[in-house]
């Protein structure tokens, strides 16, 4: 009777060896990304990513916004900026018509002190203001763009796309070392850059001044950073385009609440 061998379990093949993972870009520090912001604003926010840290680009923030109040306070003097504001902003006009002289000169020198304690209220303003704007794009990129995007992440976005106004606050602090007439000195748009330059912050024509002055380099500049940001950092893939018109939409709703504010505001 003959019998049939065993069959003999054939050998086991090794798994073939799995594709080797493109390397991972490597992370950045936080000095790098504040250099790449101005060279190559893509990497910084493809880190953003990785890690939302956004302490450097507030600390320099901050820095650059006490640099400018300190100089304003030295060279220009926050009494003729607040004389200034009263000089164009109708409705205080109305108002300190009907005040004596001695009324009209305490209610300039409590501005005044408002004024000067801006140079110690900086970083916390600055920080605040950071706080509910990066809520604002979170919110409409989340639910209009459904870009499912953290808000550690949007506020990491906001301070590195704001870093380009450290260059604006550092050309009017040169201006003002350099030597400018105080009268007339705009504090809002220090520096020529916008378009407003071309009727002078002396004009009359305070709507169409503002309006104007919205069309400066250094906006479009944190504009289109905010964008790609944006679009870098969504799950959810978004155009820079779309994105940047998000960011440029929100920048004409703030320009229009300053215009409603010119009657307060000059």
């Amino acid at each position: 009777m003959s019998s049939v061998p065993p069959s003999i379990p054939s050998q086991v093949q090794p798994m073939p060896p799995a594709a080797p993972l493109e390397n991972a870009a490597p992370p950045l520090s936080q000095i790098e990304r504040v250099v790449n912001t101005f060279i190559a604003p893509r990497k910084t926010f493809e880190d953003i990513r990785r890690s939302a840290s956004w302490w450097l680009p507030w600390i320099l923030g901050t820095l650059a916004a006490m640099a400018f109040l300190f100089t304003v306070e030295k060279k220009i003097g926050y009494e003729e900026i607040v004389n200034g504001r009263f000089a164009h902003a109708s409705l205080l006009q109305r108002v300190t018509a009907q005040m004596s002289p001695e009324k009209k000169q305490e209610m300039i020198d409590q501005q005044v002190a408002r004024s000067h304690s801006n140079l110690y209220t900086a970083p916390l303003f600055n920080l605040g203001f950071a706080l509910i704007f990066a809520l604002i794009l979170n919110t409409t990129f989340n639910f209009g763009l459904d870009a499912q995007i953290r808000y550690a992440a949007s506020l990491a976005v906001v301070f590195y796309a704001w870093l380009p106004k450290i260059i604006s606050a550092a050309f009017a602090v040169l201006v003002m070392m350099l030597g400018v007439e105080p009268e007339g000195f705009d504090m809002e748009n220090p520096v020529a850059t916008h378009l407003g330059a071309l009727l002078g912050s002396n004009t009359d024509h305070r709507y169409l001044y503002h309006l104007l002055t919205a069309v400066d380099l250094f906006s479009f500049w944190w504009i289109f950073l905010a964008g790609l940001g944006f679009a870098t950092i969504s799950k959810r893939k978004i155009s820079t385009g779309a994105a940047v018109t998000v960011v440029a939409s929100w920048y004409v709703v703030f320009i229009l609440l300053r215009l409603a504010l010119t009657p307060v505001m000059g």
